[in-house]
């Protein structure tokens, strides 16, 4: 993102006034003020991007790898200690929720969205810092991490995955809701929430989104490093947490079942809902563009790694297990699951969220 378009997408935060309402959005309608952009001092350093620092913003760029011969990219981000990351809700643990507007059945963003923009309105990149003829996703949590006081060391336990809860727009105005409190309690949305419950608590739909809340100036790229020409942004998508803009990238559905786990010692069997995974092959010898000759690789993003699916494909999961193979030919390695011999496959036991964007050009 240029230096112009930060201070056009974000000028909007010194302008916000003592009372909440922010000056330099002409569509505010109500008391849902704009509080200014998330703080994002308290992420952990993989959800502020690479090369973020104290003074400098991070960058988001897709890993390539294949599928069927095809390259697609997808944002990596790991599992954290103690996490498993095919379960996603337990009878104790849940997934945040995230308010989604109108979402389809394929894809959670309706296209055109069904909320009411401004009269005659036209979007303009240099202008606005947010489409006002969309509504953003409000969210419930933001990441968080914790220092060690002599090491420095970061802790933290957050996935990019929320629970969707769906609202049914009824002529509200498009960005208007910027809070959970706001949705729950709007006349001009339908959202399902348990009877007799003060506040409010939402009913979440049974289906999960791959959402990861990132730095909201951090550079986003396309796959091959490109951007979108007229608003220098890539495929991040906006939404509100409390009041704040954030940004955040989207994997789409994650596919689940639902397995009864048996109760020990006489207690009630539960139940829980497992994600589906799909499988990244990474090569384990790769060629060092530096030299030309062969070199040792174990971590993913190469440019080699291998998927047994993209987004469109039914088989698509935004949770990756990781396993090594050895291609016969590091100068030619495969570029179709099919095409990597068993025999050479190694499983490293190990899982990573891997969100392929939609689109994955600008």
């Amino acid at each position: 993102m240029t230096d112009f378009i930060r201070r056009v997408r974000w000028g909007c935060l010194v302008l916000v006034t003592a009372a909440g309402a922010a000056a330099c959005n002409p569509y505010e309608r109500s008391g849902e003020y704009y509080a200014g952009p998330v703080d994002p001092k308290d992420f952990p350093r993989v959800y502020r991007g690479v090369g973020a620092t104290a003074n400098s913003f991070g960058v988001f760029e897709p890993s390539p790898a294949f599928v069927r011969g095809e390259m697609v990219g997808y944002f990596a981000f790991p599992v954290p200690a103690g996490v498993k990351p095919l379960t996603i809700r337990t009878a104790a643990k849940a997934p945040p929720v995230a308010y989604v507007f109108d979402p389809g059945d394929v894809s959670p963003f309706p296209t055109p969205a069904k909320c009411k923009p401004p009269a005659n309105y036209t979007y303009d990149a240099q202008r606005d810092f947010v489409r006002f003829d969309e509504q953003g996703s409000v969210f419930s949590t933001l990441p968080t991490r914790s220092l060690d006081a002599v090491t420095m060391a970061e802790k933290f336990t957050y996935v990019p995955v929320v629970a969707e809860v769906k609202v049914t727009s009824n002529g509200e105005p498009c960005q208007d809701a910027k809070s959970a409190a706001n949705v729950v309690a709007r006349p001009d949305v339908t959202v399902m929430v348990k009877p007799g419950t003060s506040p409010p608590q939402p009913v979440p739909s049974g289906r999960y989104l791959a959402w990861a809340v990132i730095d909201p100036v951090a550079d986003v790229f396309f796959l091959g490093g490109a951007q979108n020409p007229q608003t220098f942004l890539g495929p991040q998508k906006w939404g509100w947490f409390n009041h704040y803009l954030l940004a955040y990238l989207d994997g789409g559905f994650i596919p689940t079942t639902e397995v009864t786990v048996p109760g020990q010692n006489g207690a009630a069997d539960t139940q829980e809902t497992r994600a589906t995974e799909q499988v990244l092959y990474v090569p384990d010898t790769v060629v060092d563009p530096a030299t030309g000759m062969a070199a040792p690789n174990t971590a993913p993003g190469s440019g080699f790694d291998v998927l047994d699916f993209k987004r469109s494909d039914a088989g698509y999961s935004p949770i990756c297990h990781l396993k090594l193979f050895t291609p016969a030919d590091p100068m030619n390695p495969p570029r179709d699951a099919t095409a990597i011999p068993a025999a050479t496959v190694v499983d490293t036991m190990t899982y990573l969220y891997c969100l392929q964007p939609d689109p994955q050009v600008p």
